[in-house]
């Protein structure tokens, strides 16, 4: 993957209409927080996913962004992991049979699968739910009354393994949003949202138990934005023939304008 110069950038805009618009409705989130992100299809194959990046979160000038392949056209999920504590890297997690397969450069260069879950009643995330810097493959499984329970992997070195690590975080019906909600327990907690009729409702864990937000439409994708080591609620929303996205920073909230109605808006610092 390499930055690409802004007459380029230009050209692939144009030509996958990936970015309907590129202004900005606020200030930029600036360098200290994740980068946003668009996903679309091109033609098929192993890598038809065209994963373009905002490094800046700004989308006031075109040669900021970069560009890159990776995943399958029909994969389930897309997120951004640092597997090392390092590098950011591309995830695509698709249903295989009765397990997930999942996507990605573990190693920072060569993309390899592994496996994990149970596609009938799981969904996947990733989070650093051990606090030593590197994400964790994540599955959260609805277990109706009991409510949602995590299941954790913490090895991304060979092709399957065992759950290392499981906990309950969140009512049933919901939908897994982890992050780093509280700075004070170090590593990422476990998130949720669920459409109400007033919106969205984030759940989070912090150090004196859950905590309770509304954010967003119930409808819209959830875009949990980390800026300056803090996470918050944020939302991707269609409107019109435009994605939008709406994000909260340290300084306020921020609007950005940013693919178009068929792209997808993964989660995670993709500042590939």
């Amino acid at each position: 993957m390499v930055r690409v110069n802004q007459f380029i950038a230009l050209g692939a805009v144009l030509a996958l209409t990936l970015l309907t618009t590129h202004t900005a409705f606020a200030g930029p989130a600036g360098s200290s927080g994740d980068s946003l992100n668009v996903v679309g299809q091109v033609g098929g194959g192993a890598n038809s996913n065209v994963w373009v990046t905002d490094p800046n979160g700004g989308g006031a000038n075109l040669n900021e962004y970069t560009y890159q392949l990776f995943g399958p056209e029909d994969a389930d999920y897309r997120f951004c992991a640092s597997w090392d504590g390092g590098a950011q890297v591309p995830v695509a997690v698709k249903d295989f049979g009765n397990t997930f397969v999942w996507w990605s450069k573990y190693d920072g260069s060569t993309t390899e699968a592994r496996y994990f879950g149970n596609s009938a009643t799981d969904i996947p995330t990733v989070m650093d739910a051990n606090g030593d810097g590197s994400d964790e493959i994540v599955v959260v499984r609805d277990e109706g009354p009991g409510g949602m329970h995590w299941y954790v992997r913490n090895d991304v070195d060979t092709p399957t393994s065992f759950v290392d690590n499981d906990f309950g975080f969140g009512p049933t019906g919901t939908t897994p949003a982890p992050g780093n909600w509280d700075t004070q327990l170090g590593g990422d907690e476990p998130g949720v949202t669920k459409a109400t009729p007033s919106g969205k409702l984030w759940i989070t864990q912090t150090t004196v138990g859950a905590s309770y937000t509304l954010f967003g439409g119930a409808g819209d994708q959830n875009l949990a934005y980390t800026d300056n080591g803090q996470t918050r609620p944020g939302v991707a929303q269609k409107v019109s023939l435009s994605n939008v996205l709406d994000f909260n920073t340290e300084t306020g909230q921020d609007r950005l304008l940013m693919g178009s109605a068929d792209t997808t808006t993964p989660v995670g610092n993709c500042n590939l």
